[in-house]
């Protein structure tokens, strides 16, 4: 099982682009990270989860690769909704553009606006769907 590794994108569009860069966007100010730069380390507080505007970002535990985030998906978002550590580490692939949200944010986003809150829902329900049929 350790040479199992996820390359599968959460690309199938399951958080809506679109609704997910408004919400963004009226809450913060994109920065930017170089190819090898850290978001975060498992084990690690979590106080943001990100909108990747441009670049690849690599989710991973340990040595196994997790998921690949590209443009126009989120990350970092299953430790906001349950309030717990990071479960995975996040790494910059290639240079890259992002939209981070606050936790704060995050929370009034999710009870103000459903589309992105049933968004969300669907690309946490399918990561951990890809981990568990990649797991057993």
């Amino acid at each position: 099982m350790d040479d199992l590794e996820f390359t599968v994108s959460s690309r199938d569009k399951i958080c809506d682009p679109a609704i997910a860069h408004a919400c963004f966007k009226s809450h913060g100010k994109s920065c930017r990270l170089a190819e090898g730069d850290a978001f975060f380390a498992d084990n690690e507080k979590s106080e943001n989860m990100y909108l990747l505007l441009e670049g690849e970002v690599r989710l991973f535990r340990g040595v196994q690769a997790l998921d690949i985030v590209r443009a126009g998906e989120i990350f970092g978002e299953m430790a906001l909704v349950n309030e717990s550590p990071r479960a995975a580490s996040a790494i910059a692939l290639t240079d890259v553009r992002l939209l981070p949200i606050s936790r704060h944010d995050f929370m009034n986003l999710v009870t103000s606006q459903p589309a992105f809150a049933v968004s969300l829902l669907k690309t946490v329900a399918a990561r951990l769907a890809r981990h568990t049929a990649k797991s057993v």
